[in-house]
């Protein structure tokens, strides 16, 4: 398997060049370290001068994932409950399907970042991954075994997201509370 960087992936797209890449990478990671809170494809778009949504359909697209526009999603209430509005805004999450059991919710960014934890998964065989080591060293902390495969990693630290790809890895954010177990979750 071959891993494509993420700014080939949008220079394919049309949506940025890699130079524009590299700079307004170092710009969202400079915004981030001052206190910023801007996703950052939310950061790309916005310095594309394209409206988010434009942006994140033409990046779906050239990924051959399925854009979920959820203002025209409609979500059974019972779905809808198994996250409080609590959660979903803190965070930027909300369910949308039950899926033999298994809730799958839309996320506003993959990317981990404070607050969440990580799902590291590695998708190349066999060694041990130089990001996960870099992960621990920065602070993270073994959480436990993933679900499907991989390991939850509390206190995923900035960077961890590309420090993963670029070792044939994902780093996926996730809350937190959703590695505990149902009786230990808060209420929301």
């Amino acid at each position: 398997m071959s891993y494509t960087p993420l700014k080939s992936i949008l220079n394919q797209a049309g949506l940025l060049t890699p130079a524009q890449c590299d700079r307004w990478s170092e710009a969202w990671r400079r915004s981030v370290e001052s206190g910023g809170t801007e996703p950052r494809l939310a950061f790309f778009a916005r310095e594309a001068g394209l409206a988010e949504e434009a942006f994140l359909q033409k990046l779906a697209s050239a990924l051959s994932l399925e854009f979920i526009d959820l203002a025209k999603l409609s979500i059974a209430p019972e779905v809808r409950k198994r996250i409080s509005t609590k959660v979903a805004f803190q965070f930027s999450i909300i369910p949308f399907l039950d899926e033999g059991g298994v809730l799958v919710v839309a996320v506003a960014e993959l990317a981990p970042r404070p607050g969440l934890a990580a799902l590291y998964v590695p998708i190349l065989p066999a060694q041990r991954h130089a990001a996960l080591d870099w992960a621990l060293a920065h602070g993270a902390a073994l959480g436990g075994k993933g679900p499907l495969g991989g390991m939850i990693l509390t206190a995923p630290p900035p960077g961890l997201g590309m420090q993963a790809l670029r070792e044939g890895a994902l780093a996926l954010a996730i809350p937190a509370f959703l590695c505990q177990s149902p009786k230990a979750r808060p209420n929301g």
